[in-house]
């Protein structure tokens, strides 16, 4: 019963998170003259995630992770300088997604999902933002 016990804790507090651009990155951002060398500022959108049970984790504890917890970050990346006002054209929108509970098991053997939880997402996004520039 012990086993059955540390077996759904462990696998109720399974996370994956997902980040992926929430428009087709703008070629503005990707080729623009002077961008290829530009700086990357990543600014979080939301003061708080969104989402179903992201903050009321009520039905995601007393089902130990059958019902899961789902949360959305919205993030504004901007190549160049750091007011969106002066490269309105450089910018571009991303959303992280993550979930927490058994429902992981299912989505992590997909390409678009990995383990763990999103504390700074900003190096993952201009990775992949550079890695679409071809740097």
């Amino acid at each position: 019963m012990a086993a059955c016990a540390v077996v759904c804790t462990s696998l109720s507090g399974c996370a994956a998170l997902k980040i992926e651009p929430a428009e087709p990155v703008p070629e503005t951002v990707i080729a623009a003259p002077g961008t290829e060398q530009a700086e990357l500022s990543v600014v979080r959108l939301n003061e708080y995630p969104e989402g179903n049970h992201c903050f009321e984790p009520l039905l995601y504890v007393l089902t130990i992770g059958i019902i899961p917890t789902h949360c959305v970050q919205r993030y504004h990346v901007i190549a160049g300088s750091e007011t969106p006002e002066s490269n309105e054209g450089l910018a571009t929108h991303f959303v992280v997604t993550s979930m927490q509970g058994w429902v992981t098991l299912l989505l992590l053997p997909t390409r678009k999902w990995q383990f763990g939880f999103a504390e700074d997402p900003a190096p993952e996004i201009e990775k992949m933002i550079e890695t679409v520039r071809g740097e």
